[in-house]
């Protein structure tokens, strides 16, 4: 229960069993018309048990990544290397990719980075964020413009 992954980002998975990374979840998804429940991935998701499982590759020796949903009791696995596959469109070795992700996370903006997530690196850490990144927060967090009345113009004055 909780492993961790030792490397430079905070991160614990739920649970492993044997070379299996399981994901818990208790997500409320709305339901069929039928009535059965209609589950969903968001890419968050999708996204975290991917990272955990490269992170995992050495420590763990992982084959395999799940979600479970306690609400529902579904268990969904998927092979890492056939997902990670599936999500690139080509062949994709996993002990390589999961040391670029070492690699990448250990020193972001080092040479041994390929050039565009280096970029994409360096305009974090001077900005602080991506451009995406603050516009989706923006939006959360800016209030939309207060709404005041019109002035009353002489015409309406003498109107009413």
């Amino acid at each position: 229960l909780g492993p961790t992954f030792g490397a430079s980002i905070p991160g614990d998975a739920d649970l492993i069993k044997g070379t299996t990374l399981v994901e818990l979840k208790a997500t409320v998804d709305r339901r069929r018309r039928d009535g059965t429940p209609r589950y969903s991935l968001d890419s968050r998701t999708l996204y975290q048990i991917v990272t955990y499982g490269l992170l995992g590759q050495n420590a763990f020796g992982l084959n395999e990544v799940a979600i479970f949903d306690a609400r529902y009791s579904h268990l969904q696995r998927w092979s890492i290397s056939e997902l990670l596959c599936s999500l690139a469109g080509e062949r994709v070795y996993v002990a390589e990719l999961s040391m670029e992700l070492d690699t990448f996370l250990r020193d972001p903006c080092g040479s041994r980075v390929p050039n565009l997530a280096r970029e994409a690196a360096m305009r974090i850490s001077a900005e602080g964020e991506l451009p995406a990144s603050r516009r989706r927060r923006d939006r959360f967090t800016r209030k939309p413009p207060a709404k005041t009345p019109p002035s009353p113009s002489k015409a309406n004055l003498w109107r009413a």
